[in-house]
């Protein structure tokens, strides 16, 4: 439905440097659009309609739909819910009702940059709020410090990783971003086997406080992600 693949996670110029990747590879890609109708007949699937009434045969469908906080049962219990229905937790993986704490994909998560709860399900966030969640129950003090969004990914021969704000995001939660994009390779030139890579940083103009970095290469873009994200601590 979006204007661009990845849009949680990429800016439309760095989504367009993955798009170039699936096209190389056979994959055709409808942007803009939603599905309205999935198409049968006699009981089988015969493909889709699109919002712009494109009909589109189809084999078999793969729905990719998200997620969303399964939070009905909080909600009932009297325990409050915040960003996107998620149960509303503490740095201590609190919620607003006495000896009740939530953790992982149902909960709240605080961004460090922007100081806001927000809602990214993400495993290694999931284990790190549980960890904390399972101290504090049985006693503990500890505090979760919250998340920077870090992700990684990949698309046939490409890797993609991403950590705090996209500049779509920074816009969004009232900073004024710039970003520099630069492309250059993975190794030394004389080096066999170098490939391209593109990295992007975004920086509040006014602060000079870096918000988040996006990198998409064919090698090393972890170790390269992972550096910023622990600038941006």
């Amino acid at each position: 439905m979006a204007d661009h693949i990845l849009p949680s996670l990429l800016d439309k110029n760095m989504a367009k440097i993955v798009e170039r990747e699936l096209e190389a590879n056979g994959v055709k890609i409808i942007l803009s659009e939603r599905v309205e109708e999935i198409l049968g007949r006699d009981g089988q699937i015969k493909g889709i309609m699109t919002s712009a009434k494109h009909d589109i045969d189809s084999d078999f469908i793969v729905l990719g739909t998200g997620f969303r906080p399964n939070s009905e049962i909080a909600r009932d219990a009297g325990v409050e819910l915040g960003y996107a229905n998620a149960i509303k937790v503490d740095e201590y993986m609190r919620t607003n009702t006495p000896d009740i704490f939530a953790a992982g994909d149902c909960a709240t998560a605080r961004n460090y940059i922007t100081n806001k709860d927000t809602y990214i399900p993400l495993g290694t966030t999931a284990n790190k709020q549980g960890r904390l969640a399972g101290e504090n129950v049985a006693g503990g003090n500890a505090k979760f410090r919250g998340i920077a969004g870090s992700a990684i990914t990949k698309v046939f021969d490409l890797f993609i990783g991403t950590t705090g704000l996209t500049c779509e995001e920074g816009i969004r939660n009232g900073f004024d971003p710039v970003e520099e994009v630069i492309e250059s390779i993975t190794r030394a030139g004389y080096y066999p086997g170098n490939k391209p890579i593109w990295i992007k940083i975004v920086v509040d103009r006014k602060s000079g406080r870096v918000l988040g970095s996006q990198i998409v290469g064919g090698e090393g873009v972890k170790e390269r992600i992972d550096l910023i994200a622990l600038a941006l601590t």
